[in-house]
């Protein structure tokens, strides 16, 4: 069964992996700021489900893509890299609110643990991740109720021109 689950979470992160390598893509190439708002959240929400992914990993067992390091005192400590970093825009491809996100978050350091500390630094994190997660939940929400309500205005000035057309063309027969 616990083999099982950690083919199923590598599943998971290579997915995971690839939507982000195409919301980067996307977000590049995007006119529409609303839309890019809700794609980058969408990438945080990977980048925060990858890190999850990790934690869970490292609570159970070392991962093969850690690195055993020791420091100067000759204590182990284990440190370990994500699969995927944020890859860096440009600063001309960036929209607003990226590069405001960008300077009022600080992205927290991957977990240096040493000895006993583990456990409770993974605890710290995953609290940490949870909170992003529901703030991350929030905006989307937020971001979906702007989306509608630009949908809806946009088809009542669809909805007023095609009246205007209508009656302008019933005044010419």
């Amino acid at each position: 069964m616990a083999v099982s689950v950690v083919i199923s979470a590598a599943s998971v992160k290579a997915s995971t992996v690839k939507y982000m390598e195409v919301l980067e893509g996307r977000l590049r190439s995007c006119r529409c700021p609303l839309l890019a708002r809700v794609w980058e959240a969408d990438l945080e929400a990977c980048r925060l489900l990858t890190q999850s992914l990790w934690l869970q990993e490292a609570g159970s067992s070392p991962h093969a893509e850690d690195k055993k390091q020791v420091d100067g005192t000759g204590e182990a400590t284990w440190t370990a890299a994500l699969a995927v970093h944020p890859r860096p825009h440009p600063e001309e491809e960036k929209t607003p609110w990226l590069v405001f996100h960008e300077g009022n978050t600080h992205s927290s350091p991957l977990p240096h643990c040493a000895g006993g500390h583990q456990k409770e630094e993974s605890h710290i994190i995953s609290a940490e991740v949870g909170e992003k997660c529901e703030a991350i939940g929030t905006r989307l929400l937020h971001l979906e109720d702007q989306l509608h309500r630009a949908i809806h205005s946009h088809d009542e000035a669809v909805f007023h021109i095609l009246s205007i057309s209508e009656v302008t063309l019933q005044k010419r027969v």
